[in-house]
């Protein structure tokens, strides 16, 4: 017996705005209705730096007026921003990888952003996220520390260790491997010197 879920009704203001984050980019799209719902959505997601970095500002203020179109822009703008201070980080980071014998794959927000998946402006983070060796990580967050960072205290998972911060505000993650993730031929979770070597 197959199953058949209930029928789903899209509010007018969510289905513009996915159409919008992820649909083809064209002239026009449905109308978002109400647009007084959209601060509400934008605060639940985001995909606001997304839609603001995929359509002009004329579009958008045509679609949901120019004080939603103008928030839309200026997600878009503070994401690029945030983006390039943490991207700032990775020769710090390469440095320190260096110094200690590790391997460092870029993860996340840094690999999709470097990769041309992701354009400047259009994800938002908090924090880089790279892999290092797990013999070698404890290592690397210590030349870190000779940088500025400091160990916040807490992990989340076995895979990672305590997420580091910098006295600017900078934060990173230093993870050991993937959990979930296999290497072929490879014993255990994807490391960093398992993929480089597999030529991933």
């Amino acid at each position: 017996m197959r199953f058949r879920p209930p029928g789903l009704e899209i509010p007018a203001a969510l289905r513009w705005l996915l159409l919008r984050a992820l649909g083809p980019i064209e002239p026009t799209a449905p109308s978002p209705g109400d647009a007084a719902a959209l601060p509400e959505l934008l605060r639940g997601s985001s995909l606001g730096p997304l839609v603001g970095g995929r359509h002009s500002l004329e579009t958008l203020a045509s679609e949901v007026g120019p004080r939603a179109a103008a928030r839309l822009k200026l997600e878009n703008e503070a994401a690029r921003q945030a983006a390039g201070a943490l991207l700032d980080m990775l020769p710090e980071i390469r440095a320190a990888a260096r110094t200690s014998g590790s391997s460092v794959v870029l993860l996340k927000f840094a690999a999709l952003t470097l990769g041309g998946h992701a354009p400047r402006g259009t994800r938002t983070a908090g924090d880089v996220d790279v892999l290092v060796d797990p013999e070698t990580g404890h290592a690397v967050a210590r030349t870190l520390g000779e940088a500025g960072f400091r160990s916040a205290g807490f992990r989340d998972g076995a895979h990672q260790l305590p997420q580091l911060r910098h006295e600017d505000g900078r934060r990173l993650e230093l993870h050991l491997h993937v959990p979930g993730l296999r290497v072929p031929g490879a014993p255990a979770a994807a490391t960093a010197a398992a993929l480089q070597a597999a030529g991933a």
